[in-house]
């Protein structure tokens, strides 16, 4: 089994998944330029209307999952997956995966043609197996088994023609519902898609996938996802950070000896300047110009013959080059150079004044030949110089990390991310959208940074933006439904934490089947299906929310739907960062109006005091040091604290800036 390493409150753990989820540019595959346009329709309540009516119009029963079809689709994926292990690992290693797949009650009760809710039963326990953090269940047969296995369990549901046209008239009526109940009380105007609650968008998000696993309304799901398709994640960097990185300054003193037009000559060369790099706007890649600009200086005495003569050069060098920064390399483009070079004679050694008179008469006529050639030698230099110095940037090799991380995506069952870099003429930009295939990203674009500066403690460095959906599209679905204790919360981070990868076609990890011990203190929760855990930026706050359908601790148990939430400020300390405080009362709601039971109440303050333990009293509080031997120099080294926090539109906005390493705070 994977080790773990444990955090202790699951609110941190809701933020680090914020953060990794945003920091996909380490998961995601590069994506067109074309991802930055995408959800820029608006759509008005008529136009939703009209595409429900027409969806609800236009059912076809004919494309309902077939119960049969499925079926033997599922039989034929254990059958599958059972080979594979019998030929890629050992007799010990077989058993365990047997026993924790355990997929015979499944395959009994489809022999036996049992009921339909005990073959839905088996299909789902089966499928909530197939998706963790444990090594091995990114293998593609458990991939196939576990597709396999949705389709079955939509086609158990809603296979049946009676049944599957009134789940897809009710899913469709309540899309029509939240469209025209929800609004989000920072917009104004003509309501449109983009005012959905975050509630009301984790609840269609939810439908659309219901509509999707039975075949139907496909282009009302298309024209919906179309408004949602902007990226959820990005990440603003200061260009001056990028720039001063590679700026400093140039200063070189080097001999002198050289022959030109037969003189040998012999001195001193000084070139003293800077080089500077500005950025390119670009989109696809981060686009930087390098250039160097320096004052050339040389004192040197020429030889021929009997007659020296010492002269003094002195000019202007200029250098530059384009480079690109992409996901996978640094691209570096041509050189481009030109100098401006001249000379003149000081003075002419020779014993005789005719000789001397001659000999200077002669270096004067050749001095423009002259200064070609040591002007055209100068630049080859400085040339040679700097592309050796760019050209070793140019090869340093990029850690494959979607290698890395696919396997944990194909476990999880997270969708692929998909990045876009690029650059303006003052910062570098990164946009990551994580969407599953019928999900919703962000509706609209992140504020954009210029913006938040006012509200700032410092000018940040770099700004981390995060979306409301990007936890429905990343381990929300993994969460969904499933039930959990806060050591089980906790452990839940160790899939960030281990270094081993594992090998998804090749090879498969050792299966352990955990022990599970009890606790009568402890307690448990059952993550709801539709929008488990969430976060809201919202006027100023930050919420943290877990939603569940039941919660036991011991004996007791509160078999109904609970939230528990707590909610943020930003907060500017005394050295001008920021941090996020929690309001003093946890909330607990229950939605529905059914009165509690005496034990039920008493749980309800348990389930409080539990939360309020849970959820921490501050974050982003502490500083973050980069480690020294990291190799993007930029930031090796540096130590990171909050100056910057914002949060309406749906989007949490983090501004981070070094401190100084001696700052005892």
């Amino acid at each position: 089994m994977l080790s773990r390493t444990r955090w202790r409150y699951p609110a941190q753990w809701l933020l680090h998944a914020v953060i990794i989820a945003e920091l996909m540019i380490a998961l995601g595959s590069p994506a067109s330029a074309e991802l930055l346009n995408a959800g820029t329709h608006p759509a008005t309540p008529h136009s939703i209307n009209a595409a429900i009516e027409n969806a609800i119009a236009t059912i076809d029963v004919d494309r309902l999952p077939n119960v049969e079809t499925t079926e033997k689709n599922v039989v034929q994926a254990i059958e599958d997956a059972r080979t594979y292990f019998e030929s890629a690992t050992e007799a010990s290693n077989f058993d365990d995966w047997m026993r924790y797949l355990d997929w015979q009650p499944l395959v009994d009760a489809i022999n036996q043609q049992a009921k339909v809710s005990a073959r839905g039963r088996a299909a789902i326990a089966l499928r909530n197996r197939l998706i963790g953090p444990e090594e091995g269940l990114e293998l593609s047969r458990l991939v196939q088994l576990r597709s396999a296995l949705d389709e079955y369990v939509a086609a158990l549901l809603f296979g049946d023609a009676r049944r599957g046209r009134a789940a897809a008239n009710s899913f469709l009526n309540r899309i029509a519902e939240q469209f025209a109940t929800s609004g989000d009380e920072e917009s104004s105007g003509e309501y449109q898609v983009s005012d959905l609650s975050p509630a009301a968008v984790a609840i269609v998000d939810d439908l659309l996938s219901q509509l999707d696993r039975i075949n139907q309304a496909s282009e009302l799901i298309d024209g919906i996802r179309a408004r949602f398709s902007q990226p959820n994640v990005r990440i603003w960097v200061d260009g001056n950070v990028v720039t001063n990185a590679v700026m400093g300054p140039v200063d070189e003193a080097s001999p002198v000896n050289d022959c030109i037009l037969g003189t040998r000559l012999i001195g001193q060369s000084h070139l003293r300047g800077a080089v500077s790099a500005s950025l390119i706007p670009h989109n696809g890649d981060a686009r930087i110009w390098l250039r160097m600009d320096a004052n050339f200086r040389s004192d040197t005495r020429g030889y021929n013959g009997p007659v020296s003569v010492d002269s003094q050069a002195q000019g202007r060098v200029y250098v530059s080059r384009q480079v690109a920064i992409t996901e996978r390399q640094i691209v570096l483009g041509d050189i481009i150079s030109d100098v401006d070079f001249e000379s003149r004679i000081r003075r002419v050694n020779h014993p005789l004044r005719l000789v001397r008179k001659i000999a200077g008469r002669n270096a004067q006529e050749t001095r423009p030949k002259a200064e070609a050639i040591a002007g055209s030698r100068l630049r080859t230099r400085v040339e040679k110089s700097f592309r050796t110095e760019t050209d070793r940037a140019g090869k340093r090799e990029f850690p494959d990390l979607d290698a890395i991380m696919r396997p944990w995506l194909r476990r999880l069952d997270m969708p692929r991310p998909e990045r876009v870099i690029s650059s303006q003429s003052d910062s570098v930009h990164v946009h990551i959208q994580m969407q599953q295939p019928v999900g919703l990203a962000a509706p609209t674009q992140p504020p954009d940074v210029s913006t938040l500066m006012p509200a700032m403690a410092q000018p940040p460095e770099a700004v981390l933006q995060v979306h409301e959906t990007i936890l429905a599209n990343s381990v929300g679905a993994f969460l969904s439904g499933l039930t959990f204790t806060p050591d089980d919360l906790d452990q839940l981070t160790s899939l960030f934490d281990d270094s081993d990868s594992g090998d998804s076609e090749s090879g498969i990890g050792t299966r352990d089947v955990p022990a599970t011990e009890g606790d009568d203190e402890g307690f448990e929760v059952d993550f709801e299906k539709v929008r488990p855990i969430y976060f809201e930026a919202r006027n100023g706050t930050l919420r943290l929310g877990v939603r569940g359908s039941r919660f036991s601790q011991g004996k007791r148990e509160l078999d109904r739907s609970l939230e528990v939430a707590a909610t943020y400020r930003p907060v500017v300390m005394d050295d001008q960062t920021m941090m996020l405080v929690r309001d003093a009362e946890i909330d607990l709601s229950f939605p529905g109006t059914k009165r509690l039971t005496l034990t039920q109440t008493a749980i309800k303050a348990n389930i409080i005091d539990g939360f309020s333990e849970l959820f921490p009293e501050t974050l982003l509080g502490r500083s973050a040091s980069v480690p020294s031997t990291l190799a993007l120099k930029m930031i090796a080294g540096k130590t990171y604290r909050v100056v910057g926090l914002d949060m309406s539109g749906g989007w949490f906005s983090v501004g981070v800036s070094a401190i100084d390493a001696d700052d005892p705070n």
